[in-house]
């Protein structure tokens, strides 16, 4: 009769919660996607108004400091 009841039980927090958690964890992914896309904004209008105008070609392939994306490949 207890197993019965707990079973129970977590069945019906789950279907009262679970919707709830999912209508949260949608808005945070929303959330996170926008904040990534203003990060990636702000940083993109960073380099361009850079005063080295190397850091606009800097690119981070193999190296610690943008070396790669500044030496011309042949």
């Amino acid at each position: 009769m207890l197993t019965f009841l707990k079973n129970s039980l977590r069945r019906l927090l789950n279907r009262l919660f679970s919707p709830i958690v999912n209508v949260i964890t949608t808005q945070n992914d929303i959330l996170q996607s926008q904040h990534d896309f203003l990060m990636r904004a702000e940083w993109d209008r960073s380099i361009s108004m850079a005063k080295n105008p190397l850091n606009r070609f800097g690119a981070k392939y193999f190296s610690q400091t943008d070396e790669d994306g500044i030496i011309p490949s042949r």
